[in-house]
């Protein structure tokens, strides 16, 4: 059984290890560029999935029946969810797009696609998360969203080849590195939400509470 992800609340820093880990993969994807396009360009369709049901962190239930007032957009996904936790008052909403190949109509870093989609505005950033991942951990911003008197909180990661990033341009070199190399096709985002009134601090709670025990272990494995 995989150990439950822990989440802390802290600064944001950029280590070493991961510049040298990103920079190697950058001068690869500037280099074999044109051959990487090339690539994308004649890669075979997306193909169409089935995402399973996600299942809430223990002591989450689902939500039926929501009318969702917000929902991010990403165009060419083979498939994509959205539901909705509680517990005791508290609600956070989930969102997965899936991509089981990307081409170049169907690429999950493309100017198009937005964690929340419009009218939603993002106001600020008011802290991070630390998540662990299988793969090490990464730090979410906590973003807030505003639209017509409504507030939220929202994070997300992506997921590349099985690596988590915040960052598109991670994103953009770990596709790049799969197109070139090999590895697993499999790619897609979570967003998580939590709505809040005149203070964010209790939908915060919420949101790292479901943020440290949300497994999203297969999904990262590529088996949706």
């Amino acid at each position: 059984m995989n150990a439950a992800p822990q989440v802390n609340l802290k600064p944001s820093s950029a280590t070493s290890a991961g510049l040298r880990s990103v920079v190697p993969l950058s001068i690869v994807a500037i280099l074999l560029g044109p051959a990487y396009a090339l690539m994308v360009a004649n890669s075979s369709p997306s193909l169409a999935v089935t995402l399973q049901p996600l299942s809430g962190p223990a002591g989450w239930r689902e939500v039926d029946n929501v009318r969702f007032d917000w929902r991010p957009h990403f165009e060419g996904q083979s498939a994509q969810v959205q539901q909705r936790f509680r517990k005791g008052v508290q609600d956070v909403d989930v969102y997965v797009a899936y991509y089981a190949r990307q081409n170049a109509e169907a690429e999950l870093i493309q100017y198009e696609n937005r964690i929340v989609d419009t009218p939603w505005l993002r106001k600020s950033i008011m802290g991070q998360l630390a998540r662990s991942h299988a793969t090490g951990a990464v730090e979410l911003p906590v973003r807030r969203m505003d639209w017509n008197g409504r507030k939220r909180l929202v994070v997300y990661w992506y997921w590349v080849d099985g690596q988590v990033t915040t960052s598109a341009t991670m994103a953009k070199v770990l596709t790049a590195k799969v197109r070139l190399f090999g590895g697993n096709a499999g790619a897609g985002v979570v967003v998580a939400s939590a709505r809040y009134f005149d203070e964010p601090g209790l939908s915060m709670n919420a949101l790292t509470q479901f943020v440290a025990t949300f497994d999203s272990s297969k999904l990262e494995r590529g088996d949706p």
